[in-house]
């Protein structure tokens, strides 16, 4: 199979053109050219100017003249479908999409515990990461009933229980129940009582198949930033590349109202980075948010995270000076869990911070 650029498609489909028109019958030469192209390249390449190689060969008058041209357009069909699905599920494996203006419909929206039910069931949400952020939003605006929470954690179960939606990690609520012990609102003790019962929850928490991850550095350019992860991830255990570390990259830009976040796969997008790429890493299996710390008086920080609404200066009114501290990933591991003790020794070093279910939010927070 050729393997043409671009522009050189062109020309070699004006060249095919050049040598069927006035034609009645298909040479040699250039029937083996035509078997041995690229379909797809030259196909994307110009789309129109292929269309008319394919026409001029259906008007030759030979049977098997004709009988090539059907077999080589039924041929591109089915190519060109086999790499958009190939493309389509890359972008699934890879893509992680926010839509400001769909995050900003989807708080407006839910007021109720109901209403976040039905945007899990609606695929609005990915994770209960999201889920925990709303409920947030729902404590503070108007607290449910006590009586309505049992309910919606037996529903809440079941629906992410049926299409797998990721949990939240216990540090993750442990972060925010601590930090809501400083709140002055009266209905933190609510919020905290639903968090403990989502903690009870194996379909919506856990203590062991998330692994937290910090970023370890991030680089910018005009069209994109990189954000650089090093993970060494359970499955990949016999690595033995010493030029760099195991990790990957999220490359994010802005797309209209969309920020678009990208699992890095291609080799030459790490250069320079110090990391290098196992395939193991899907964008279903990550969550990212962000961690500010905020201070009250001289001795007194606390940190917060979120991923889409500062919901401290809402809870925490008495915390000032809310600084970004860094950017986290959770990646959910539940198919390659392995026992904790043989993951710290590859992950810990300096700088780098990963959560078990040792962390202590009360001494890590207040220190």
């Amino acid at each position: 199979m050729l393997k043409l650029g671009g522009s050189n498609s062109k020309l070699f489909l004006e060249t095919v053109l050049q040598n069927l028109n006035g034609k009645n019958e298909l040479g040699e030469n250039v029937k083996y050219m035509l078997e041995k192209m690229n379909l797809v390249l030259c196909f994307e390449a110009d789309n129109e100017l292929y269309n008319a190689v394919l026409d001029t060969l259906s008007d030759l008058i030979s049977i098997d003249d004709m009988r090539f041209a059907f077999q080589l357009s039924t041929e591109t069909s089915r190519l060109v479908k086999l790499q958009n699905d190939k493309r389509s599920n890359r972008r699934a494996r890879t893509r992680i999409k926010y839509n400001e203006k769909g995050i900003k419909a989807l708080f407006s929206k839910c007021k109720t515990l109901e209403d976040i039910t039905d945007a899990v069931s609606n695929y609005q949400v990915t994770s209960m990461y999201e889920v925990v952020e709303l409920l947030l939003q729902v404590f503070f605006i108007d607290p449910p009933n006590s009586e309505d929470m049992d309910p919606f954690i037996s529903t809440l179960s079941d629906i992410c229980c049926s299409w797998n939606i990721q949990r939240v990690s216990y540090e993750y609520l442990d972060m925010i129940i601590f930090a809501l012990t400083h709140s002055p609102l009266q209905q933190k003790e609510q919020f905290i009582h639903l968090s403990d019962m989502i903690k009870k929850n194996e379909q919506l928490s856990t203590y062991n198949k998330n692994i937290t991850v910090s970023r370890e550095k991030r680089i910018t350019d005009t069209e994109y930033s990189k954000h650089c992860f090093i993970f060494k991830h359970p499955c990949n255990t016999n690595c033995d590349r010493s030029e760099s570390k195991c990790g990957f990259v999220l490359r994010s830009r802005k797309q209209g109202n969309d920020w678009i976040y990208e699992v890095c796969v291609d080799e030459e997008e790490y250069q320079e980075t110090g990391i290098h790429y196992h395939d193991s890493i899907s964008a279903k299996d990550i969550c990212m948010y962000c961690i500010y710390s905020g201070s009250s008086g001289a001795d007194k920080v606390i940190d917060a995270p979120h991923i889409w609404w500062n919901w401290w200066n809402w809870w925490l009114p008495d915390f000032k000076n809310w600084q970004f501290v860094e950017r986290y990933v959770e990646l959910d591991v539940t198919d390659f869990l392995i026992a904790k003790q043989n993951i710290v020794p590859e992950l810990v070093k300096p700088g780098y911070r990963v959560w078990f279910n040792t962390f202590n939010p009360a001494k890590r927070n207040m220190e």
